[in-house]
C-alpha cells in the first residue's frame, strides 16, 4: 500500500486526546472520518510496512485503540478505514509480530481488528440482536470485501493460531472476532473444516499416497480422530474448559454458537461428548450447562444461547437428543433468563434484551418448547417488560426521547411475545399489549407486526382483539402508507395475509378502503422477491371464498393477463401463490365461468412440471380438480391431454400423501363426470395405479412402491382421506355410479 503524505508528526498526547474525544461520540467520529490527513497519518502509524513503522510501540497501541473506537458507532468513518484498507494492514502487522513483541501491542491491534471485523459482519447481516439499519452501495460491497478477506485460508493461517496464546488479552478478542464475524452456514463450515498448516500438510500427504480401492488408515492428526471434532472447535472446548477469565469464557461460549447455530456437524460432537479433550470429562454440553450457573451473567446468558443453539441443531439432526434431555436444559435456560430479563435497568438492558433473543432462539417454530416456556410464566415476564416501559396513555411523540436500549428491549420483547404465540391459541388469547406496534422505531414496528400476524393466527383473537384494539387497522396503515424500511412494510404484509382470511369482519374494511390496488402497486412495482410474494399471498387469501361480485372486482385490478404471467415467473413461489389465486377463483360455479372466459382452456391446464416445485404442483392440483368440476367441455380437454393424465398417474404412484391429495380428487371428480371415458384414464395407466392403491393398501403399497423403484418420494403413510379417495374413483370407473363392489 503506498501513502502519499509522510506519516505526521502525531505524539502519544495527540493520540490520547483524539481518543478521548471520539469515544462513545459518533458525531465526533463522522467529523474526524473527514478529515483525510489524519486518516492516512492514523493508519500509517499501524502499518509496520511503511515509514510509520519506526514510530514507537506507544504511538502505534494508542493508534490502533482509536481505530478500534472508530470502527463503533459511525458508518462514514468505517467507511474510512476500509478504504484504507485497514483491516488488511492490522492482519499483515498481527503475522509480523513475534511473542518477544509487547504484549498491550498485540492485543491493542487484534481488538482493533476484532472491532473492524464486527462493524463489518453486523452491517452485512444477518444481525444477532433485532433489525439493524440496511446498507446499500458502495458500503455493501466494501464490506463484504473485508469480511471475505477474513474468512481467506491465508488470513485464517494468520489468525487462529493467536487463539492458542496463553494469555487471555490476545486470545480474547481473536475468538470475539470469530464470534461475531461468522454469520453464515459457509463462514461456519470454513471454520469447522479448518486444519492448522501442519495438519493440512499431514493430511494431504497421506491422501496422496492412499490408492483409490485400499480403505482409509487411521487419522493422521487429532483433528480427525472423530466425526465433527475439528480444530476450532476443540480449541474453544480446551478455552471453556481451562479458563477461569469471565470475559474468555463468555467468548468461546458465543465462538461455539457461532459454529453450532443450524449446524448439527458441529452441534452433535458437542452434545454427544466426541470432541476430543483429554482435560474435559463428559460432554461439552454438561460443561456449558454448569456455566449456564456462573456468577457472572454474561457468562450465564452466553452459555444459555450456547445450549440453545447446541440443543436444537442436535434435535434437528437425525441424532435427536430425547426429549427429556432437551427439557431439562430448557428448564434451566427458562429460569436464568426470566430473572435476567426482569431484573435491571441502565446497563442491564442489553442483558435483558439477549435474554428476550435467547427466548426468541429456543422456542422458534417449536410447539412443545412454546408451551414448555408458557407454562414457565414466560410470556408473563415479557408482556410485564412492555407494559413497565411503555405509557399507560401514550401521546403522540411519545417514544422520540426514549433511550436505544429501551427501544430494543421492546423490540426483542415483542419479537419473542409473537415467536411463543405462533401455535397455541391460549397463548395467543394471552398477548393482548398492542402499544408496541405503534412506536417510530422500525425494529419495534416490525416486532410488533409480528405480533400481529401471529395473534391473527386465531380466529376468536382476530374478530375481537385484532378488531377492538386497533391493531388492525394500525397494520394497514403501515401498507398502505409503506414504511422506510422495506422489512417492516413486509412483516405488515404478513400480518394483512392473515388478517384477510374469509372469517375476519377486517377483510371488506380493507377492500374497501384500497388494499387491492395497493398490492398490485407493490406487486408489479416493487423488485423486492419477498414484497412481491406477501402482496400476492395477500391476494389469494382475499379471494378465498369471497362473492363473484369481489372476485371480479379484484381480478379488474390485478388483470387477467397478469395472472397468467404470474402464473409462468421464473419465482416458483410466486407460481404457487398465482395456481392458488385459480384455485380460489374456481371454488364455486361462477368463478369456474369466470376463469374459463377470462383465461381460456388451455391456459388453466398448463399445469407446472413434476421436478422439485412440490408446492407449486400441490396449488396446481387443487385449482384442476376445482376446474374438473365445472363444464363438461373444460373436463373433455382435460381426457384429451395424455400427458396431463400421466403426470396425475405419476403424482399418484410416486410422490408424497400432500401431492396425492389433490391428485386423487382430479381423478375422482373425472370419473364422476365421465364414467363411460375410461379409456383415456387406462392408457395413461391412473386406473392401475387406482387399483393397486386399494389392492396393496397404505403401507403395502409403498413398499412395494420403493421395491419397483418407482419414486423415492412414496410416502411411508398415505393419508387415510386418499385411500379412501382412490377407493371411491376406482368404484366410479368400474361400476359406474361409486357404488363399489
Amino acid at each position: 500500500m503506498s501513502i502519499e503524505a509522510p506519516p505526521a508528526t502525531l505524539s502519544v498526547q495527540d493520540l490520547k486526546r483524539v481518543k478521548n474525544s471520539v469515544i462513545g461520540n459518533p458525531i465526533a467520529k463522522s467529523a474526524l472520518s473527514r478529515d483525510a490527513a489524519f486518516m492516512r497519518s492514523l493508519v500509517e502509524c499501524v502499518d509496520v510496512a511503511s515509514v510509520a513503522g519506526s514510530v514507537g510501540n506507544e504511538i502505534r497501541v494508542e493508534a490502533a485503540h482509536i481505530v478500534a473506537s472508530l470502527s463503533y458507532g459511525s458508518e462514514s468513518a468505517l467507511e474510512t478505514l476500509l478504504r484504507l484498507q485497514t483491516p488488511r494492514i492490522l492482519i499483515f502487522a498481527l503475522s509480523q509480530f513475534t511473542p518477544t513483541d509487547p504484549l498491550p501491542l498485540r492485543s491493542a491491534y487484534a481488538r482493533a481488528l476484532r472491532a473492524i471485523v464486527a462493524s463489518v459482519a453486523e452491517i452485512l447481516g444477518p444481525s444477532e440482536y433485532g433489525l439493524r439499519p440496511e446498507t446499500t452501495g458502495p458500503m455493501q460491497i466494501e464490506t463484504k470485501e473485508a469480511l471475505s478477506l477474513i474468512f481467506a485460508i491465508e488470513t485464517l493461517d494468520i489468525l487462529l493460531p493467536l487463539l492458542l496464546s496463553p494469555s487471555p488479552q490476545l486470545a480474547t478478542p481473536i475468538v470475539q472476532l470469530l464470534a461475531s464475524a461468522t454469520r453464515s452456514l459457509h463462514h461456519r463450515t470454513t471454520l469447522s473444516s479448518y486444519l492448522p498448516p501442519s495438519e493440512r500438510l499431514a493430511a494431504n500427504a497421506a491422501k496422496s499416497k492412499k490408492r483409490g480401492w485400499e480403505k482409509i488408515a487411521s487419522p493422521t492428526s487429532p483433528s480427525a480422530s472423530l466425526p465433527g471434532a475439528r480444530w476450532v472447535v476443540r480449541v474453544l472446548v480446551g478455552l471453556l474448559a481451562r479458563t477461569k477469565d469471565v470475559k474468555l469464557q463468555e467468548a468461546a461460549l458465543l465462538g461455539l454458537v457461532a459454529l453450532a447455530k443450524e449446524n448439527a456437524g458441529v452441534a452433535v460432537p458437542l452434545a454427544r461428548g466426541m470432541v476430543y479433550q483429554p482435560d474435559l470429562f463428559g460432554p461439552p454440553l454438561a460443561l456449558i450447562h454448569t456455566l449456564m450457573r456462573s456468577r457472572n451473567v454474561d457468562v450465564q446468558l452466553a452459555a444459555c444461547l450456547c445450549a440453545t443453539h447446541i440443543l436444537r441443531a442436535t434435535h434437528a439432526s437425525s441424532h435427536a437428543a430425547s426429549t427429556t434431555h432437551v427439557f431439562d436444559y430448557a428448564q434451566t435456560t427458562y429460569a436464568q433468563v426470566n430473572r435476567v430479563v426482569v431484573e435491571g435497568g441502565g446497563e442491564a438492558v442489553e442483558r435483558r434484551v439477549r435474554g428476550c433473543y435467547i427466548l426468541y432462539h429456543l422456542t422458534t417454530d417449536d410447539r412443545a418448547l412454546c408451551q414448555f416456556a408458557y407454562d414457565r410464566m414466560c410470556l408473563d415476564t415479557l408482556a410485564g417488560v412492555v407494559k413497565a416501559i411503555t405509557p399507560v396513555e401514550p401521546k403522540e411523540g411519545w417514544d422520540e426521547s426514549e433511550s436505544e436500549g429501551v427501544v430494543r428491549l421492546r423490540e426483542a420483547s415483542l419479537t419473542a411475545i409473537a415467536t411463543l404465540g405462533l401455535f397455541n391459541e391460549q397463548i395467543r388469547r394471552a398477548i393482548t399489549d398492542r402499544k408496541g406496534a405503534a412506536t417510530n422505531a422500525a425494529g419495534v414496528r416490525y416486532a410488533g407486526c409480528q405480533c400481529v400476524r401471529v395473534l391473527a393466527r386465531g380466529v376468536s383473537v382476530l374478530r375481537t382483539t385484532i378488531v377492538d384494539s386497533g391493531l388492525g387497522m394500525e397494520v394497514f396503515g403501515i401498507v398502505m402508507r409503506g414504511a422506510r424500511d422495506r422489512r417492516v412494510l413486509n412483516a405488515a404484509l404478513a400480518a394483512v395475509c392473515n388478517i384477510v382470511m374469509e372469517f375476519s369482519p377486517l377483510r371488506p374494511i380493507y377492500l374497501r378502503k384500497g388494499l387491492m390496488p395497493r398490492l398490485v402497486q407493490i406487486l408489479n412495482r416493487s423488485s423486492d422477491s419477498s414484497l412481491r410474494l406477501n402482496a400476492l399471498w395477500a391476494v389469494k387469501n382475499s379471494l378465498n371464498r369471497t362473492t363473484s361480485e369481489t372476485k371480479r372486482d379484484m381480478m379488474s385490478d390485478l388483470g387477467w393477463n397478469r395472472l397468467f404471467e404470474l402464473l409462468h415467473d421464473p419465482d416458483l413461489t410466486i407460481q404457487e401463490q398465482a395456481y392458488g389465486i385459480i384455485r380460489n377463483l374456481s371454488s364455486d360455479e361462477d368463478g369456474m365461468e369466470m376463469v374459463f372466459q377470462e383465461m381460456g382452456q388451455d391456459a388453466v391446464l398448463d399445469t407446472p412440471s413434476l421436478a422439485d416445485r412440490t408446492p407449486t404442483l400441490i396449488q396446481a392440483l387443487w385449482a384442476l380438480a376445482n376446474l374438473c368440476s365445472g363444464p363438461s367441455t373444460l373436463t373433455s380437454s382435460v381426457l384429451q391431454k395424455p400427458q396431463l393424465l400421466l403426470n396425475l398417474r405419476t403424482c399418484l404412484a410416486e410422490c408424497g400423501s400432500e401431492v396425492r391429495k389433490p391428485a386423487v380428487q382430479c381423478v375422482l371428480v373425472l370419473a364422476q363426470e365421465h364414467p363411460r371415458r375410461r379409456r383415456a384414464l387406462v392408457d395413461a395407466g391412473v386406473v392401475g395405479t387406482l387399483r393397486r392403491l386399494c389392492e396393496w393398501g397404505p403401507t403395502v403399497l409403498c413398499r412395494e412402491v420403493r421395491r419397483l423403484g418407482a419414486g423415492v418420494g412414496a410416502s411411508m403413510d398415505m393419508d387415510k382421506e386418499v385411500y379412501e379417495r382412490a377407493r371411491m374413483a376406482l368404484d366410479w370407473l368400474e361400476h359406474g355410479d361409486g357404488s363399489g363392489s
